[in-house]
């Protein structure tokens, strides 16, 4: 069987587009036949057309998925039928990979397959916690609803990783710009002045030599430097790459006392939001902690809830298995254990992910406020050091020859 690349038009004048797997041409004009499509254009796959190209090519992004969610969900709500709103969503929709990945739902769902089933078929299109919510919210009669919910979850995902993003823009183009300056310094600025220094000879202070052979290496060896940091990074991204370095390391930031409490906070807030958004929806609670440890970014986080699921399964209550946990939160483990006493489970973890969501915006804010102005000092320390560096080979040099 081969990718075929179709263009047909529908019943109503739309023209529709996508690939489809088929053993001939003739297979791939007998399907579109049975999706009540005339077929226009039909051609292999592996051809040099743009627009198939351009299904691969672009990728959907987590903006289209949350306001594919929420729009579905209104519709839903409202009483529309579900290919009746799919359709609709088609025709607003103006990304090409979004549209290709439509058309296949929709072609599903006339087939009479579930909506969970159909996102399933669309490969890496939305995450496992995302079909498992859809399929909860079908089996359980409140599809729209449970859509709106997982809307609301994807948005404050979405907020959180803006605000951190945002956040550390500034950060990065001080640094950018600082590593420019002192290169600048080093390469332009420092070989202007050697041959007033050249009298000089051994006499030249020490600082001023380590500055001048910088800016020497920099200027005939800076070709090795960049070849020296892409082979650590490759060899970083190498190590990361394999699951026993990555959790060892990952291991190890937890506990790191400098950032290790601002991460055990980001995970404590996703875990919660996670689980939270998936035991509101009808999702098993077993199945609920394998998909929260899974979207969990640190590796040993979700190691650990991953090994508490089988105190769970043996009757544990959620708060006494992740008080074996040894660094989640106190505070979230006593907020757990109420709602466990009082059923608000579901209720109770969204405010755990709401107060670390807030808590770890505020301790952003605070570590960047003092990452600039350390950023700055330094800064200013190598320049001054380089100024420096060169007013005392000038003094030198008026010594020697004063």
């Amino acid at each position: 069987m081969s990718d075929f690349f179709y263009k047909a038009i529908s019943t109503t004048g739309e023209v529709k587009q996508g690939t489809i797997n088929a053993d001939d041409q003739q297979g791939v004009v007998a399907w579109l036949q049975s999706q009540r499509l005339s077929p226009l254009v039909i051609k292999p796959n592996h051809s040099w057309s743009i627009v198939p190209l351009l299904h691969y090519r672009q990728r959907v992004k987590m903006a289209d998925i949350v306001a594919f969610t929420q729009q579905l969900a209104t519709m839903l709500n409202a009483g529309l039928p579900m290919e009746r709103a799919l359709q609709l969503l088609l025709k607003m929709n103006r990304q090409p990979a979004m549209q290709h990945h439509l058309d296949s739902i929709i072609a599903k769902v006339r087939d009479g397959e579930s909506l969970s089933n159909a996102l399933e078929s669309c490969k890496n299109l939305v995450p496992t916690l995302y079909i498992s919510m859809t399929r909860a919210g079908e089996t359980g009669g409140t599809l729209g609803t449970t859509l709106q919910s997982l809307s609301d979850y994807l948005n404050r995902a979405q907020d959180l990783q803006r605000s951190i993003v945002s956040a550390l823009i500034y950060p990065a183009i001080l640094l950018i710009m600082a590593v420019a300056s002192v290169i600048a310094l080093l390469v332009f600025v420092i070989p202007s002045f050697e041959p007033m220094f050249a009298e000089l000879g051994s006499d030249m202070p020490t600082i001023t030599q380590i500055v001048i052979g910088s800016g020497a290496f920099l200027q005939d060896y800076w070709w090795a430097l960049i070849i020296i940091i892409l082979l650590g990074l490759t060899g970083i991204r190498q190590q990361l790459a394999n699951p026993t370095s990555r959790l060892r390391f990952h291991a190890w930031l937890l506990n790191n006392k400098t950032i290790g409490d601002l991460l055990v906070k980001m995970e404590t807030a996703r875990f919660a939001r996670t689980l939270s958004a998936l035991t509101a929806n009808g999702v098993p609670i077993l199945r609920s902690l394998s998909l929260s440890s899974d979207v969990l970014n640190n590796t040993a986080f979700t190691r650990d809830i991953k090994q508490l699921i089988q105190a769970v399964k043996t009757g544990q209550s959620l708060a006494e298995a992740l008080n074996k946990i040894p660094y989640f939160p106190a505070m979230a483990l006593q907020m757990l254990t109420v709602g466990e006493e009082t059923g608000e489970i579901s209720q109770m973890l969204a405010k755990i992910a709401d107060n670390y969501d807030k808590e770890v915006k505020t301790t952003m804010d605070r570590l960047l406020s003092l990452l600039v102005p350390v950023m700055i000092l330094l800064l200013s320390a190598i320049i001054a050091t380089i100024v420096i560096s060169i007013l005392l080979a000038i003094l030198s040099v008026n010594n020697l020859f004063g």
